[in-house]
Protein backbone atom coordinates (compact mmCIF):
# COMPACT_ATOMS: atom_id res chain seq x y z
CA UNK A 1 0.00 0.00 0.00
CA UNK A 2 2.87 1.98 0.57
CA UNK A 3 4.19 1.96 -2.54
CA UNK A 4 0.92 2.72 -4.76
CA UNK A 5 0.40 5.48 -2.63
CA UNK A 6 3.71 7.10 -3.38
CA UNK A 7 3.08 6.30 -6.95
CA UNK A 8 -0.04 7.88 -7.03
CA UNK A 9 1.65 10.73 -5.20
CA UNK A 10 4.44 11.21 -7.39
CA UNK A 11 1.69 10.72 -10.08
CA UNK A 12 0.70 13.71 -8.53
CA UNK A 13 3.36 15.83 -8.01
CA UNK A 14 4.37 15.84 -11.53
CA UNK A 15 0.98 17.27 -12.87
CA UNK A 16 0.42 21.41 -13.65
CA UNK A 17 -2.15 22.83 -11.61
CA UNK A 18 -5.07 23.74 -14.07
CA UNK A 19 -8.18 25.80 -13.82
CA UNK A 20 -10.22 23.87 -16.48
CA UNK A 21 -12.82 22.08 -14.12
CA UNK A 22 -15.87 21.74 -13.20
CA UNK A 23 -16.24 23.84 -10.04
CA UNK A 24 -18.60 22.58 -7.30
CA UNK A 25 -21.63 24.57 -6.10
CA UNK A 26 -20.54 27.89 -4.12
CA UNK A 27 -21.94 27.39 -0.78
CA UNK A 28 -23.38 30.80 0.89
CA UNK A 29 -21.99 31.70 4.68
CA UNK A 30 -24.96 33.24 5.67
CA UNK A 31 -27.92 30.50 4.36
CA UNK A 32 -25.70 28.12 5.55
CA UNK A 33 -25.26 29.49 9.67
CA UNK A 34 -29.40 30.34 9.07
CA UNK A 35 -28.96 25.95 8.41
CA UNK A 36 -30.40 26.29 5.21
CA UNK A 37 -31.00 22.64 4.17
CA UNK A 38 -29.88 23.24 -0.16
CA UNK A 39 -27.03 24.73 1.35
CA UNK A 40 -26.00 22.03 4.09
CA UNK A 41 -26.79 19.47 0.84
CA UNK A 42 -24.76 21.31 -0.97
CA UNK A 43 -21.69 21.89 1.02
CA UNK A 44 -21.76 18.19 2.05
CA UNK A 45 -21.66 17.19 -1.84
CA UNK A 46 -18.69 19.30 -2.09
CA UNK A 47 -16.39 17.89 0.16
CA UNK A 48 -17.17 14.95 -0.65
CA UNK A 49 -17.12 14.61 -4.51
CA UNK A 50 -14.20 17.17 -5.02
CA UNK A 51 -12.67 17.42 -1.62
CA UNK A 52 -13.17 21.40 -0.87
CA UNK A 53 -16.18 23.87 -1.23
CA UNK A 54 -16.04 27.60 -1.99
CA UNK A 55 -17.60 29.31 0.30
CA UNK A 56 -19.36 32.77 -0.39
CA UNK A 57 -18.72 35.26 2.90
CA UNK A 58 -20.53 38.77 3.85
CA UNK A 59 -19.00 41.46 3.62
CA UNK A 60 -18.10 41.82 7.35
CA UNK A 61 -16.07 38.99 7.57
CA UNK A 62 -14.70 39.43 4.45
CA UNK A 63 -13.37 43.00 6.08
CA UNK A 64 -12.07 41.21 8.87
CA UNK A 65 -9.71 38.94 6.96
CA UNK A 66 -8.99 41.78 5.26
CA UNK A 67 -8.06 43.79 8.40
CA UNK A 68 -6.30 40.84 9.90
CA UNK A 69 -3.66 40.97 6.65
CA UNK A 70 -3.15 44.47 6.39
CA UNK A 71 -1.90 44.05 10.21
CA UNK A 72 0.06 40.46 9.61
CA UNK A 73 2.02 42.46 7.34
CA UNK A 74 3.38 45.11 9.69
CA UNK A 75 4.03 42.01 11.87
CA UNK A 76 6.38 40.57 9.51
CA UNK A 77 7.49 43.60 8.31
CA UNK A 78 9.82 43.88 11.96
CA UNK A 79 12.93 42.68 12.53
CA UNK A 80 13.98 39.00 13.02
CA UNK A 81 14.98 39.56 16.25
CA UNK A 82 11.41 41.17 17.32
CA UNK A 83 9.58 38.28 15.66
CA UNK A 84 12.03 35.83 17.66
CA UNK A 85 10.51 36.75 20.73
CA UNK A 86 7.40 35.45 19.51
CA UNK A 87 8.78 32.03 18.94
CA UNK A 88 7.03 28.61 20.50
CA UNK A 89 10.06 26.21 20.12
CA UNK A 90 8.81 24.71 23.13
CA UNK A 91 5.69 24.42 22.10
CA UNK A 92 5.57 22.87 18.57
CA UNK A 93 4.28 24.62 15.93
CA UNK A 94 2.73 27.27 17.66
CA UNK A 95 3.61 31.32 17.61
CA UNK A 96 6.61 32.55 15.41
CA UNK A 97 8.22 29.83 13.26
CA UNK A 98 10.79 30.54 10.20
CA UNK A 99 11.09 27.88 7.55
CA UNK A 100 14.56 28.28 6.43
CA UNK A 101 14.16 29.36 2.27
CA UNK A 102 10.38 29.46 1.85
CA UNK A 103 8.29 30.96 4.89
CA UNK A 104 7.62 32.12 7.97
CA UNK A 105 4.20 31.75 10.19
CA UNK A 106 3.20 32.53 13.44
CA UNK A 107 0.42 30.49 14.87
CA UNK A 108 -2.42 31.55 17.66
CA UNK A 109 -5.10 30.15 19.74
CA UNK A 110 -7.19 33.10 21.64
CA UNK A 111 -5.59 31.21 24.60
CA UNK A 112 -2.08 31.34 24.35
CA UNK A 113 0.02 32.87 26.75
CA UNK A 114 1.04 36.64 26.24
CA UNK A 115 4.78 36.30 24.94
CA UNK A 116 3.49 34.44 21.68
CA UNK A 117 1.82 37.67 20.79
CA UNK A 118 3.17 40.44 18.55
CA UNK A 119 4.31 43.24 21.47
CA UNK A 120 0.86 45.54 22.34
CA UNK A 121 3.30 48.44 21.90
CA UNK A 122 4.12 48.01 18.33
CA UNK A 123 1.03 46.23 16.94
CA UNK A 124 -1.71 47.58 19.68
CA UNK A 125 -4.89 46.78 17.44
CA UNK A 126 -3.40 43.02 16.68
CA UNK A 127 -5.33 41.29 19.04
CA UNK A 128 -8.73 42.72 18.82
CA UNK A 129 -8.45 42.05 15.22
CA UNK A 130 -7.30 38.92 15.83
CA UNK A 131 -10.15 38.03 17.83
CA UNK A 132 -12.65 39.09 15.36
CA UNK A 133 -11.52 37.54 12.79
CA UNK A 134 -11.19 33.73 14.66
CA UNK A 135 -14.81 34.47 16.50
CA UNK A 136 -16.48 34.69 12.45
CA UNK A 137 -14.58 31.92 11.30
CA UNK A 138 -15.01 29.62 14.42
CA UNK A 139 -18.92 30.03 13.99
CA UNK A 140 -19.00 29.52 10.43
CA UNK A 141 -16.27 26.87 10.15
CA UNK A 142 -17.58 24.63 13.32
CA UNK A 143 -21.07 25.31 11.60
CA UNK A 144 -19.99 23.73 8.85
CA UNK A 145 -18.49 20.79 10.77
CA UNK A 146 -21.74 19.95 12.69
CA UNK A 147 -23.35 19.96 8.69
CA UNK A 148 -20.46 16.95 8.10
CA UNK A 149 -21.29 15.58 11.27
CA UNK A 150 -24.94 15.08 11.07
CA UNK A 151 -24.99 13.98 7.51
CA UNK A 152 -25.46 10.51 7.02
CA UNK A 153 -22.77 7.76 8.14
CA UNK A 154 -22.59 3.95 8.38
CA UNK A 155 -26.03 2.77 7.67
CA UNK A 156 -28.98 5.12 8.77
CA UNK A 157 -26.49 6.53 11.91
CA UNK A 158 -24.89 10.14 11.52
CA UNK A 159 -21.33 10.56 10.95
CA UNK A 160 -20.75 11.37 14.58
CA UNK A 161 -23.29 11.07 17.65
CA UNK A 162 -24.02 13.73 20.06
CA UNK A 163 -21.94 12.65 22.14
CA UNK A 164 -18.49 12.58 19.83
CA UNK A 165 -19.69 16.02 18.66
CA UNK A 166 -20.17 17.69 22.34
CA UNK A 167 -16.41 15.90 23.30
CA UNK A 168 -15.12 17.34 19.83
CA UNK A 169 -16.35 20.81 20.66
CA UNK A 170 -14.80 20.76 23.94
CA UNK A 171 -11.18 20.43 22.23
CA UNK A 172 -11.69 22.85 18.94
CA UNK A 173 -12.92 25.72 21.34
CA UNK A 174 -9.20 25.50 22.86
CA UNK A 175 -7.33 24.34 20.70
CA UNK A 176 -8.49 25.64 16.73
CA UNK A 177 -6.29 28.58 15.68
CA UNK A 178 -5.12 30.63 12.81
CA UNK A 179 -2.04 30.71 10.93
CA UNK A 180 -0.36 33.74 8.90
CA UNK A 181 1.99 32.72 6.70
CA UNK A 182 4.50 35.00 5.13
CA UNK A 183 5.98 33.38 1.64
CA UNK A 184 9.81 34.40 0.84
CA UNK A 185 9.86 35.76 -2.71
CA UNK A 186 11.81 33.11 -4.81
CA UNK A 187 14.12 32.93 -7.33
CA UNK A 188 12.12 31.26 -10.07
CA UNK A 189 8.94 31.14 -11.47
CA UNK A 190 6.24 28.20 -10.82
CA UNK A 191 8.02 27.51 -7.26
CA UNK A 192 6.67 25.01 -5.03
CA UNK A 193 7.41 26.35 -1.32
CA UNK A 194 4.79 24.29 -0.03
CA UNK A 195 4.79 20.61 -1.26
CA UNK A 196 1.77 18.35 -1.34
CA UNK A 197 0.17 17.42 1.99
CA UNK A 198 -2.84 16.85 3.92
CA UNK A 199 -3.46 19.22 7.33
CA UNK A 200 -4.18 17.34 10.48
CA UNK A 201 -6.83 18.93 11.89
CA UNK A 202 -10.84 18.33 11.07
CA UNK A 203 -11.32 21.46 8.65
CA UNK A 204 -9.61 24.60 7.46
CA UNK A 205 -11.18 28.03 5.55
CA UNK A 206 -8.02 29.78 3.89
CA UNK A 207 -9.19 33.29 1.84
CA UNK A 208 -8.21 33.96 -1.97
CA UNK A 209 -4.51 35.86 -1.42
CA UNK A 210 -3.19 38.53 -3.30
CA UNK A 211 -0.51 35.80 -5.12
CA UNK A 212 -2.95 33.00 -6.02
CA UNK A 213 -0.80 30.04 -5.44
CA UNK A 214 -2.78 27.23 -3.54
CA UNK A 215 -3.45 24.10 -5.39
CA UNK A 216 -6.36 21.60 -4.15
CA UNK A 217 -6.66 18.23 -5.85
CA UNK A 218 -9.54 17.84 -6.87
CA UNK A 219 -11.24 13.76 -6.36
CA UNK A 220 -13.70 14.51 -9.25
CA UNK A 221 -11.53 15.67 -12.25
CA UNK A 222 -8.20 13.57 -10.69
CA UNK A 223 -6.50 17.07 -11.07
CA UNK A 224 -5.06 19.84 -9.11
CA UNK A 225 -6.45 23.03 -9.39
CA UNK A 226 -5.59 26.62 -9.20
CA UNK A 227 -8.25 27.15 -7.21
CA UNK A 228 -7.47 30.57 -6.54
CA UNK A 229 -7.94 31.88 -9.86
CA UNK A 230 -11.17 30.34 -9.84
CA UNK A 231 -12.05 32.20 -6.38
CA UNK A 232 -13.49 35.78 -6.02
CA UNK A 233 -12.01 38.18 -2.90
CA UNK A 234 -15.03 37.68 -1.22
CA UNK A 235 -14.87 33.64 -0.94
CA UNK A 236 -12.70 31.58 1.12
CA UNK A 237 -11.97 27.86 0.51
CA UNK A 238 -12.93 25.05 2.87
CA UNK A 239 -11.11 21.58 2.73
CA UNK A 240 -10.63 18.72 5.31
CA UNK A 241 -7.87 17.28 6.92
CA UNK A 242 -6.83 13.96 8.32
CA UNK A 243 -9.35 14.25 11.53
CA UNK A 244 -12.18 13.93 9.33
CA UNK A 245 -12.12 10.08 8.57
CA UNK A 246 -10.14 9.01 11.67
CA UNK A 247 -13.10 10.32 13.72
CA UNK A 248 -16.21 9.88 11.25
CA UNK A 249 -18.04 6.83 11.06
CA UNK A 250 -17.78 5.96 7.28
CA UNK A 251 -18.38 2.89 5.26
CA UNK A 252 -15.11 2.27 3.93
CA UNK A 253 -15.74 0.36 1.07
CA UNK A 254 -17.83 3.05 -0.45
CA UNK A 255 -15.73 4.74 -3.39
CA UNK A 256 -14.23 8.02 -2.54
CA UNK A 257 -16.20 10.37 -3.99
CA UNK A 258 -18.89 9.08 -1.34
CA UNK A 259 -16.55 9.54 1.58
CA UNK A 260 -14.98 12.52 3.36
CA UNK A 261 -11.57 12.39 3.08
CA UNK A 262 -8.54 14.70 4.19
CA UNK A 263 -7.52 16.95 0.89
CA UNK A 264 -4.13 17.24 -0.57
CA UNK A 265 -3.10 20.33 -1.38
CA UNK A 266 0.61 22.55 -2.23
CA UNK A 267 1.41 26.07 -2.78
CA UNK A 268 3.11 26.69 -6.06
CA UNK A 269 3.89 30.39 -6.47
CA UNK A 270 3.71 31.48 -9.98
CA UNK A 271 5.75 34.47 -10.18
CA UNK A 272 9.75 34.98 -8.76
CA UNK A 273 10.70 38.04 -6.40
CA UNK A 274 6.98 38.33 -4.81
CA UNK A 275 5.65 38.18 -1.56
CA UNK A 276 2.59 36.41 -0.48
CA UNK A 277 0.78 36.25 2.49
CA UNK A 278 -2.04 33.49 3.14
CA UNK A 279 -4.35 33.44 6.23
CA UNK A 280 -5.57 29.88 7.54
CA UNK A 281 -8.10 29.00 10.25
CA UNK A 282 -7.73 25.62 11.96
CA UNK A 283 -10.10 23.78 13.23
CA UNK A 284 -8.36 21.11 15.20
CA UNK A 285 -8.76 19.29 18.61
CA UNK A 286 -4.83 19.33 18.95
CA UNK A 287 -1.74 22.28 18.54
Amino acid sequence: MEKAFDGERAARDAMKGTTDVSLPIRVSAAALLAGDENQRRNLIQSLKKHGYAIIQMDDQTTLAAKNLENIAWKYFAQPDDVKDRNSGADRSNLGYIRVKGTREFIKLRPSDETRLWPNKEALPDFEQIYRDFYQRMFTLVWSAFRTLADSPGTGNSPLLNQNQIAAIEDFVREKSSVSMIHYYPQAEKESCVCEEHKDTGLLTAVFKTGVPSLQMWDKASEKYVKIEELANDSELILFMGEKIPLFAQQEKSLPESQRFLGTPHRVIVPEATVDRLSMAFLLDVAK
